[in-house]
């Protein structure tokens, strides 16, 4: 019984670790793409890399759970980014009186999007046939390297909102 409370907990942390990567990636990644191009691969390719990492479980069924589980977490992410209008905010705070996204910086966004979400796709069909030698060492390692990577993204993401502009100063 303390063993299943343990991995429905595990499940449910990594749910959340698994939201971090993701959401936040979305919007980061249109932050990179609006300095550098090249740039924007890398991160892209890095984040679906850990968002696979976290993936990776004893089971193709625990690995599923720890994806249905970070459903409703990257629903409330979303729900952060939206009602902050974080994007708008960011492209102001790179382009000072900018205003609104265009008709292609939107398609440009949308294109990344859909190569991050491929990407993770993949990552994740390939983490379900991974299978570390001793998974007992390699579930701390993992634990230890997704926390700290979800604190770095929360952190980063937090920090560069205070720099943002305020919304009434773009639209007042």
């Amino acid at each position: 019984m303390k063993g299943k409370v343990f991995a429905v907990i595990g499940i449910i942390l990594y749910g959340i670790i698994l939201a971090l990567f993701f959401v936040p990636a979305v919007f980061l990644s249109d932050i990179i793409s609006w300095k550098t191009d090249w740039l924007v691969l890398a991160y892209v390719a890095f984040m679906a890399a850990l968002y696979g990492f976290a993936l990776i479980s004893r089971s193709k069924l625990q690995a599923l759970f720890k994806w249905l589980a970070s459903l409703p977490f990257a629903y409330l992410a979303f729900e952060y980014f939206w009602s902050t209008k974080y994007a708008l905010r960011s492209l102001n705070w790179v382009f000072p009186g900018y205003g609104r996204q265009s008709a292609g910086g939107a398609f440009a966004s949308i294109g990344i999007t859909a190569l991050f979400g491929i990407l993770c796709i993949s990552a994740f069909v390939i983490a379900l046939f991974i299978k570390p030698r001793n998974f007992s060492r390699f579930k701390k390692i993992q634990m230890c390297l997704c926390t700290a990577a979800a604190v770095v993204i929360v952190t980063v993401t937090l920090l560069l909102e205070m720099h943002f502009p305020p919304y009434s100063t773009i639209f007042g």
